[in-house]
């Protein structure tokens, strides 16, 4: 609308100097939208503050709230993706607690599926055990992290009750980046004909990667 409003003022102007309207107009429009990144700083910070990993390229991020922001990479040489979120200015005492909620958060959509028609046989779904996500702990370059295999949809959605609705493969894991001051979780997606430990081995030693 500011922009709407420029452009209408400057019509009545350029009635009586039509040699120089049109440069006008461009001048307006730019000063607009010059004055827009002024007043949105952030937006135009964020832009080349993210986390790298090599091998993958950036195709959206987006915040979740003040601290948080999620981010979704594709490989440059293979089939795989990459899901990152990150918690900043944190202390330990306050990443940890955002981990254990992201955990509970996984292992509850394994518990008590229902199943898809009342009146069936059985009220609930059989649950592959396979494909129930096991915590493991490690120690990655002095980080202390939680990891587990993961199995998804399609539309690469935790959850999955048996091993038809299984299309992707995964290692999702949890850290605390002391350096960076953030909780971040990671999560490479591949799918399961293409899945190899060699994911495990770069999700775990890539979780604190640098913007730099």
């Amino acid at each position: 609308m500011a922009l709407n409003s420029f452009l209408s003022e400057s019509s009545q102007w350029c009635k009586t100097r039509v040699l120089t309207c049109p440069l006008r107009g461009v001048i307006i429009a730019l000063t607009w939208m010059w004055s827009q990144q002024l007043m949105c700083p952030s937006a135009v910070a964020e832009v080349g503050d993210y986390p790298k990993f090599e091998g993958y390229v950036l195709e959206s991020h987006s915040r979740i709230d003040s601290i948080s922001g999620s981010y979704s990479y594709r490989s440059r040489r293979g089939p795989s993706f990459l899901r990152l979120r990150r918690s900043s200015n944190l202390d330990a005492e306050s990443a940890s607690t955002i981990i254990k909620n992201e955990i509970l958060a996984i292992q509850a959509q394994y518990s008590g599926a229902v199943a898809p028609y009342p009146d069936a046989i059985s009220n609930s779904i059989e649950l592959d055990r396979s494909l129930i996500p096991n915590l493991e702990d490690a120690t990655i370059k002095g980080v202390p992290l939680k990891f587990c295999t993961t199995y998804l949809s399609l539309s690469k959605a935790h959850g999955v009750q048996s091993v038809k609705d299984a299309i992707y493969k995964g290692v999702l894991a949890w850290a605390y980046c002391a350096n960076q001051r953030e909780a971040r979780t990671i999560e490479v997606i591949v799918p399961i004909s293409h899945f190899s430990e060699k994911y495990k081995k770069f999700v775990l030693e890539n979780i604190c990667s640098s913007s730099n």
